[in-house]
């Protein structure tokens, strides 16, 4: 349930789409003080400025109290 595969762009790559569980877990492991964005990352297996992404969209959502699309 961590991602799926979505069908190739016209390039051939190959896209992962994530879950909005999986992203709101991350988002909150990289929260924990002793664990930076990298750390997390890195553990997840997706690129840092990924993360940074879902966080700053995370935060609008709280601060907005909106659903965004995370």
């Amino acid at each position: 349930m961590r991602r799926s595969v979505c069908q190739p762009y016209k390039t051939g790559k190959k896209t992962a789409q994530y879950s909005l569980d999986f992203k709101l877990k991350a988002v909150e492991s990289s929260y924990e003080t002793h664990r930076t964005v990298k750390s997390v990352a890195e553990a997840i297996d997706i690129h840092t400025l990924m993360l940074v992404r879902w966080n700053f969209l995370d935060l609008i959502r709280k601060g907005n109290g909106l659903r965004l699309f995370l």
